[in-house]
């Protein structure tokens, strides 16, 4: 790495791949599991997307995906750090009580710029609470709910324009409060899954239906391992049609073709019981 005007600022920050493959928490009331796959030139820092997952105090859960901008590489940066340290300031800010995801993605914000890390993330938090979900999303990571094998819900895409999504950090305009807010009634088999863009911009909406559907007896780990596994496939796929290129031919690149090859992180939840 040569040298960067950034590198003593973060000097002191490591990120650090994060055990996904015992991240899953069983309550009475949900089932939540994860899996990641890094993108191939990247598994070496373990990727740019982080994740946090906590129980609340108030017996909800909260959880997020971030995903850390890459262009920061370019300035001898590690994208990781900023949102691996959003995760974990997330993660702290979660315990507080009553849970809210603008509350929740704020503070940890404004601890990381107190540290002055360099870098920027897209952000997606959602805290459930008995059957009420509480949702922000900033940039182009989201979620989305699915009911009786039908997506009926999903958050909405932010971009400044193709291929920029909304994002907070070291010299960004965008902050926390310009993420939607959104808060939605569950229901009892309901299964809510958060997603980086290695996901949206790989599989449309229907298909990752179709794959929730047919693994819907199974645990919520085993649904985020499906849908990695496809995601990243489609993502290093060569030609046919991504949610990625389809976009893109709408704006005139229409060269694009396959799949746009990412990073991929994927949480799931089961709602067990609303009770």
């Amino acid at each position: 790495m040569g040298y960067s005007p950034f590198s003593s600022k973060n000097a002191h920050i490591h990120s650090a791949p994060q055990d996904f493959i015992k991240a899953v928490l069983q309550t009475p009331k949900y089932d939540v599991g994860v899996w990641q796959i890094p993108h191939p030139e990247k598994q070496i820092i373990g990727g740019e997307d982080t994740y946090f997952l906590t129980p609340s105090q108030t017996g909800g859960i909260c959880c997020g995906v971030f995903d850390g901008v890459g262009g920061w590489s370019d300035h001898g940066i590690n994208p990781r750090d900023y949102s691996y340290n959003l995760a974990i300031g997330c993660e702290e800010s979660s315990t507080w009580s009553p849970p809210d995801p603008l509350n929740i993605l704020s503070r940890a914000y404004e601890e990381v710029s107190n540290k002055e890390i360099v870098g920027t993330s897209t952000a997606c938090v959602v805290c459930i609470e008995g059957t009420t979900l509480r949702g922000l999303n900033l940039g182009d990571s989201g979620f989305f709910v699915v009911r009786n094998g039908k997506i009926i819900f999903r958050s909405k895409d932010q971009q400044h324009k193709f291929n920029m999504p909304y994002q907070i950090g070291y010299e960004s305009t965008d902050t926390p409060y310009d993420g939607d807010v959104y808060e939605l009634k569950l229901y009892q088999d309901d299964i809510v899954v958060l997603a980086t863009d290695g996901v949206l911009d790989n599989v449309f909406p229907e298909q990752l239906a179709d794959i929730i559907q047919r693994n819907s007896d199974e645990a919520s780990q085993h649904i985020a391992i499906e849908i990695a596994d496809a995601s990243s496939v489609a993502g290093a796929a060569e030609h046919g049609e991504s949610p990625f290129t389809k976009a893109a031919k709408m704006i005139g690149i229409n060269e694009a073709a396959g799949g746009k090859e990412d990073d991929v992180t994927v949480i799931v939840v089961k709602i067990l019981s609303e009770q």
